[in-house]
C-alpha cells in the first residue's frame, strides 16, 4: 500500500513503531518492511511520478493512494481487467494499474 504524506519521515515513524519494522529509502520516499505487505510513504508528487498515467484522487494528507497487488502474471491481470470493462495503464516496470477513479478512490497496481 502507498500512503501520501507531506512529511514522509514524520508519517513513517508511527507505522515503523506499530509494526516494529525497519524503514528504508525508496525512490518514492520510505518503505516500512511489514513482511508480505510493505507500506510505502511518499509525497503526492513522487507517487504521481511512479504511477505516470494513473489517476490519483487528491485528498488532505495523509491519505491512502494506491494498493499494490502481487500477481503471478501481469498479462493475465491486464486481460482480466480489460474483460471487466476497465482500461488498465501499463507502467514502465510492466505493472498494470487502474486509476483511483475506477478503484473506489484508491489506485490499484498489479505487479
Amino acid at each position: 500500500m502507498a500512503l501520501v504524506a507531506g512529511d514522509v519521515a514524520a508519517a513513517a515513524r508511527p507505522y515503523a513503531r506499530l509494526f516494529d519494522a525497519p524503514v528504508r529509502a525508496i525512490a518514492e520516499g520510505l518503505l516500512i518492511e511489514t513482511g508480505t505487505a510493505p507500506l510505502a510513504i511518499a509525497t503526492a508528487e513522487s507517487l504521481a511520478h511512479r504511477l505516470r498515467g494513473v489517476r490519483l484522487i487528491a485528498r488532505p494528507a495523509p491519505w491512502a493512494a494506491a494498493l499494490f497487488i502481487r500477481v503471478a502474471d501481469r498479462e493475465v491481470a491486464a486481460e482480466a481487467l480489460a474483460a471487466g470493462g476497465l482500461a488498465p495503464t501499463v507502467l514502465p516496470d510492466g505493472s498494470v494499474a487502474v486509476g483511483a477513479d475506477r478503484g473506489h478512490g484508491v489506485a490499484l497496481v498489479f505487479g
